[in-house]
């Protein structure tokens, strides 16, 4: 600055001179000043006001400050798939169920999107859809059902906005549909061990939740969300998770074997009810990280799940709304949506021009990454975040442990194995109006991810016992803190709990004992174990085994009504402590316990079975024709 620009001005030569414009209306009006530093955090003593000029100027809305939108708070965007269309809960609204066109999102005036605009007065913009998947937000549902890309539906004005997607993306309704296919009725079939339902399920929610780069057809929630951000900054954002179908412990109400409710055994009810809880769990962490709320609806149906005795909340598969929330079911959802709503989670504040704002929170230890999501109307407002030490974290700081996304009105930064402790965010408007901005900020905390359980069953023969244990499972990064047993028979399920359990050694029905652990995160793991019917020298109870023998033990697999022992393949089988090989050529079909049934009859040679003067039982393992593990012990005294 020359000496005549700084003319009847005190000018230390070091801090640049400052010009501000405002609009001002006839009358008297005061002037503020606020005395702040933006960069060494020592506050400046004194303002000096000169050359203050009054006149006119060409636009007061371009050409005194950049503006700012609006925001109608009134204006609810829905978005979303079937659970958030009301799919299957008569009324829809007009030219959404195929009365007026090829349309069939099925938008039900009952859902809960309408419900929760009813409850809080606002404007609804409904564009859920059913069958919608991820893809849709970013193309249109069907090229003849008059639908744009969701995404397309949210405007910067947008106050609220709600949404359910993933389920499809997961092919929960294929998984449904496989589960119910007739041969799963046998007792060693289940969905949960059956690769067909399982690897979409598993590859559909590592690509949600960012862990992979397919299926290139489903776009992770963390990239699906923060566009949401970007087109919505100012909204207030909820994602709202899916509903459990089923009790957690398994219920039946069919003559269907298995103990089936709407034709799923109770061992794949617990299945889907942990599948559920697990996309639910993706869906809250990718919601918190990028500035979203989250609304369970799972508490509100407890007790209202399929054939749980109570008022069902869910609609029975045979229903129009199959496997979708009844009316009931959109209200708790609804209920879940605004009680979320009143707890909020966003920090607002006004931000004043060219002032800095502070918000101060604690960081708990052994966090994975804080997340913290600003966004504001117009104009431009910085984050900065300073940490327990004293470490600044700005626009230009570039770190291994700082991710920083600045977009128009938004910006997301993340700090990875942050110190635990006070941290501050500071907000400062770059270039707002005199009035000031509407500011929101988030911030979330992420635990470093839980690390499922390993369930392992052992067992063993005592008496005319068998006794299934448990103790040898582990949790990685945590303790086990439950042990379900679900025994499935070809006539039922029992549903048993404890860390062993002993069921009786009966010989004329094969069984699947399944384990599963639960940790202290409610994480999960299935185990299990086939059982089939063996007899050890056939036509002897005693069975008793020489030791020295150079001859060979005969083994018969018995069959029943729901097993075939003569479809195992001999060469499966291994048998004793020495995992001995049976001699195929010698393996015959006949029945041996005049059931009317073949058996199948194999040899293995008695001193390839590891056995010893103390052992009491003998052990077998062999795959079944579906490609399962089975076991079976037999009693023996060896000699």
């Amino acid at each position: 600055m020359t000496a005549a620009e700084a003319a009847g001005i005190t000018f230390d030569g070091a801090t640049p001179m400052l010009t501000a414009a405002t609009p001002v209306s006839p009358g008297a009006h005061s002037l503020y000043l606020s005395i702040f530093d933006q960069g060494d955090h020592v506050l400046d003593s004194a303002v000096i006001i000169d050359i203050l000029r009054l006149g006119t100027v060409g636009n007061v809305a371009t050409d005194c400050h950049p503006g700012a939108t609006v925001i109608n708070k009134s204006k609810y965007v829905a978005l979303g798939d079937s659970y958030s269309s009301g799919f299957g809960v008569a009324p829809y609204f007009p030219g959404t169920h195929t009365d007026a066109g090829d349309n069939d999102c099925q938008r039900s005036t009952r859902a809960y999107g309408p419900r929760v605009a009813d409850a809080k007065g606002l404007t609804l913009d409904f564009h859920a859809c059913q069958g919608a998947v991820t893809k849709d937000f970013y193309s249109p549902r069907n090229s003849t059902w008059g639908e744009v890309a969701q995404l397309d539906n949210l405007k910067p004005d947008t106050g609220l906005v709600t949404m359910s997607i993933g389920g499809n993306d997961a092919k929960f309704a294929e998984v449904l549909r496989d589960c119910i296919d007739g041969w799963e009725l046998l007792p060693f079939n289940s969905c949960y061990k059956d690769d067909k339902a399982t690897t979409p399920i598993r590859e559909a929610f590592e690509r949600l939740n960012g862990k992979t780069s397919t299926p290139t057809e489903i776009t992770p929630y963390g990239k699906l969300f923060s566009d949401v951000v970007s087109k919505a900054s100012m909204a207030t954002r909820v994602a709202v998770g899916y509903p459990r179908f089923y009790t957690a412990s398994g219920s039946d109400r069919t003559f269907l074997p298995g103990g089936r409710c709407e034709g799923i055994k109770k061992v794949d009810q617990r299945w889907m009810v942990e599948k559920i809880d697990e996309l639910n769990g993706i869906i809250e962490r990718n919601a918190g990280r990028n500035g979203f709320l989250f609304a369970n609806p799972n508490p509100r149906f407890d007790g209202h799940e399929l054939c749980s005795g109570g008022t069902e909340w869910i609609c029975p598969l045979l229903s129009s709304g199959r496997i979708h929330p009844t009316p009931e079911g959109q209200q708790a959802i609804a209920d879940a949506v605004l009680a979320t709503l009143d707890v909020g989670g966003f920090q607002k504040f006004t931000v004043l021009p060219q002032q800095k704002v502070t918000y101060s929170f604690v960081v708990g230890s052994g966090k994975q990454f804080i997340s913290l999501v600003t966004g504001w109307p117009g104009s431009d407002v910085s984050l900065t975040l300073v940490s327990p030490s004293g470490r600044q974290i700005g626009r230009n700081t570039q770190a291994p442990d700082v991710s920083r996304v600045t977009g128009a009105t938004t910006e997301h930064v993340e700090i990875m194995t942050p110190a635990p402790g006070t941290w501050t965010a500071e907000l400062f408007s770059v270039d707002v109006a005199p009035g000031g901005l509407e500011t929101r900020l988030s911030v979330y905390q992420a635990d470093p991810e839980n690390q499922r359980p390993v369930g392992q069953i052992t067992a063993r023969v005592v008496g005319d016992s068998l006794v299934l244990d448990g103790s040898t499972s582990a949790d990685p990064d945590g303790k086990i803190t439950s042990y379900d047993w679900y025994v499935t028979t070809p006539t039922g399920d029992d549903v048993k709990q404890g860390v062993s359990i002993t069921v009786p050694l009966t010989s004329a029905s094969e069984r699947t004992f399944t384990l599963v652990v639960t940790d202290d995160r409610g994480a999960t793991d299935f185990a299990d174990l086939a059982w089939v019917s063996a007899d050890v020298m056939p036509g002897s109870s005693v069975n008793p085994i020489k030791l020295t023998s150079k001859g060979v033990t005969p083994i018969a697999l018995l069959s029943t009504p729901t097993f075939d022992a003569t479809t195992v393949g001999p060469k499966t089988i291994r048998v004793g402590q020495g995992a001995a090989p049976v001699m195929e050529t010698t393996a015959v079909k006949e029945d041996v316990d005049g059931d009317g049934r073949l058996d199948q009859v194999v040899h293995v040679v008695t001193t390839g079975l590891g056995l010893t003067l103390q052992s009491t039982q003998l052990c077998l393992s062999m795959t079944l024709s579906n490609g399962r593990a089975a076991s079976s012990c037999d009693r023996i005294r060896a000699r």
